[in-house]
């Protein structure tokens, strides 16, 4: 071979080894996009279930109040409504917050389960992208 056409094959690697550089960057700026966008939405859904759980208890709050508030009513009225009705009725709303924390419980895990699938898709040559590794937080 001669020296010219060794010298032109090294040029053509370089070339070729730029471009791979530069599609490496596209990449990791892609990788590091999708990072930011799963974070927020991570955040988003993070605060969504922390509205639905405040809401819940409100509701309970309310639904306790006005248990006291009839339970007053009959007493005033001569009707005695017996505790153990009222105590029926919270242990009724107690098992409806239950299944409401079970389901937020079920979708947090479908969340970090899909979160993990893409933290593996988007990791790079096996370099984690993200800093807090889905696959370990909040799986429990």
């Amino acid at each position: 071979m001669s020296c010219e056409h060794l010298h032109n094959e090294h040029q053509s690697w370089n070339k070729e080894h730029d471009q791979w550089n530069a599609e490496l960057y596209q990449w990791r700026h892609e990788s590091e996009r999708a990072t930011s966008c799963l974070r927020d939405l991570l955040a988003r859904m993070e605060s969504r279930a922390r509205t639905l759980e405040l809401h819940a208890i409100a509701i309970d709050t309310l639904v306790q109040k006005i248990a006291v508030h009839e339970n007053s009513m009959a007493c005033d009225c001569g009707e005695g409504v017996l505790m153990l009705d009222v105590h029926e009725g919270v242990r009724k709303e107690h098992a409806r917050q239950g299944d409401i924390h079970a389901e937020l419980g079920r979708r947090h895990q479908r969340l970090m389960a899909c979160l993990a699938e893409l933290e593996e898709i988007l990791t790079p040559a096996g370099e984690p992208v993200m800093h807090c590794c889905a696959k370990t937080v909040g799986m429990h």
